[in-house]
């Protein structure tokens, strides 16, 4: 009301120091600044599962990341990352040992899955004759299964929003697909009644 702009820029700080990923407050910042948001601090998008995407990473990145025993962040930091290699390093590390399922967990989930399947496929496209050392995608089907037994499931599928929910309907279409490859896809039936 008083029309401080260093006070609102000072308060839209320390917002951000509390919440440094809310994309919201880091646009109003921004703006207030008149600069770009920097590249490392913007939200990931992630498209359907059948398009490439713009940060995906390759099969052979995963594989590095998969091997990896030592992250240097901190596991709850990596559950709340917007890097794309550290949400990976959570869902092949830590993701085992979460006991109780939330929204952004979902969406987590949901998006590191998407672009684990897609570096598969295209690898196996270009490297037809190889056998792959590790499958993402028989992996992201197991992350899914042990989704459906956590407790609060139903509650945090509740919260989705229409793209996520999109998001994952797509996920188990696909899984639905293939279905000859997988025999407990009926298990994934509780993530379907949204």
């Amino acid at each position: 009301m008083s029309h401080d702009d260093r006070l609102y820029e000072l308060t839209l700080k320390e917002y951000i120091k509390i919440q440094p990923h809310n994309q919201i407050v880091l646009a109003e910042y921004y703006t207030c600044r008149q600069e770009d948001i920097p590249r490392k601090k913007r939200r990931i998008r992630m498209n359907s599962i059948s398009s490439r995407l713009d940060n995906n990473l390759s099969y052979e990145q995963l594989e590095q990341i998969r091997l990896e025993e030592i992250f240097p962040s901190s596991v709850l930091d990596l559950q709340n990352s917007n890097d794309i290699k550290d949400q990976c390093w959570f869902i092949l590390h830590s993701f085992q040992s979460i006991d109780l399922v939330t929204k952004p967990l979902i969406e987590l989930v949901v998006n590191v899955s998407r672009m684990m399947i897609q570096a598969e496929q295209y690898y196996q496209q270009e490297h037809k004759t190889k056998i792959l050392p590790f499958s993402y995608r028989k992996f992201c089907f197991n992350i899914l299964i042990q989704l459906t037994t956590l407790p609060e499931i139903d509650r945090a599928l509740s919260m989705l929003d229409e793209n996520s929910r999109k998001l994952l309907e797509d996920l188990l279409e696909y899984y639905s697909s293939i279905s000859s490859i997988f025999s407990d896809v009926e298990k994934l039936n509780r993530l379907k009644n949204l």
